[in-house]
This record gives C-alpha cells, structure tokens and sequence, in this order.
C-alpha cells in the first residue's frame, strides 16, 4: 500500500512537470525578471485550480507571499544570484570546474525552491474539490490577475503571452483559443 503524497509533494511534481514543458520555464523567468514575480507563486495560482480551489483573493496571496518572502529573498534569490554571477565568463577560472560549482549552486537553489513551495503549501491549504461557478481555467487566470495586481505588474499584451504559455501547459484541456477568451477580460 503506497501512502498519499502530501499537498508539498504534488505541487512539487506538478511544478516539475508543468515547468519541464515547451516554453514554460523561459516564459516564467521573463515574468519573474521583467516583472518581479515569484515563479512558484505563479505556479501556485495554477496548481490551486488544479486542485479545484476558486480564484485566489488579493488577500490569499498577500499572505502567501508573505509567507514565503523572508525564505525566498535570503535562500533562492541569493543562490540565484551567486549562480548567474559564477555563470559569467570568467577568463581566470576553468569553465568544466566553473560549470560545476555552478550547477552545485543550482541545485541548492531547487532545493530552497521546494521549501518555498512546501511553506506555500501549507500557507493556503488545498482541498481536492469540484470547482463550481468556475472552471479551472478561470479560477487559475484570476488567480494570476490578482497576483499581479499584488505585485503591481501592468498586465500587458507581453506579459499575458507569458501568461497564456503556463496556462496551457498547466490546466489540462486548455488551449489557446480557451486562454484567449478568457484572458480577453484581463487585458
């Protein structure tokens, strides 16, 4: 008899494999380094309506982000900073042993990442539950306008088509003309 995985360990997986697919993780990053958002929370937004939550309130994710901010700015964006500096080209310093270094950073910082998530998990508890009222595709899309209304991102064309590329690749059954009508609303 195998034991359920924990709320932490789904996310965990579904991060994994929603991040591992076609465009999404480039598309993250632009979000997060154009606009300041945190991945995981992004990722969160889609895994909540996954799981049949409604849409996120403002106040959910001020929480959520809150939860997880003295966590993230001391581990995961130290780490990643550390790491983008090692992967500069250094003439001086011998690019297989810096390739190295580099990827042992990158994996404390996966690591630090998944207690985000883990803090994130049980910040807002998830019930597995049938959405009524909304679908998930709608639940996950405000979620995503009101955390980027939190973090005071102007929700352009640009950044919507980052938007639409996660939304795709992590509410089953979505495609683009689904994401399309109804990001219409946010845009």
């Amino acid at each position: 008899m195998t034991t359920p995985k924990s709320t932490a360990e789904c996310f965990w997986s579904f991060s994994l494999d929603v991040y591992g697919k076609h465009g999404v993780s480039a598309a993250c990053l632009t979000l997060q380094d154009e606009l300041g958002l945190d991945v995981n929370i992004l990722l969160f937004c889609c895994f909540a309506a996954t799981k049949g939550l409604p849409s996120l309130d403002r106040a959910t994710l001020s929480m959520a982000d809150a939860a997880i901010a003295p966590w993230r700015a001391a581990t995961v964006e130290s780490l990643r900073a550390v790491r983008r500096a090692i992967k500069d080209e250094f003439f001086s310093i011998d690019r297989v042993r810096q390739e190295a270094i580099c990827n042992q950073v990158q994996a404390a910082e996966l690591e630090c990442e998944r207690i985000v998530q883990s803090l994130l998990s049980v910040t807002v508890p998830i019930l597995n539950r049938e959405i009524t009222g909304q679908g998930h595709l709608t639940a996950a899309a405000v979620s995503l306008d009101n955390y980027l209304s939190n973090a005071g991102a102007k929700p352009t064309e640009g950044c919507w088509y980052y938007l639409t590329i996660l939304l795709i690749a992590a509410i089953p059954g979505a495609d683009e003309g689904a994401v399309t009508a109804v990001l219409k609303d946010f845009i």
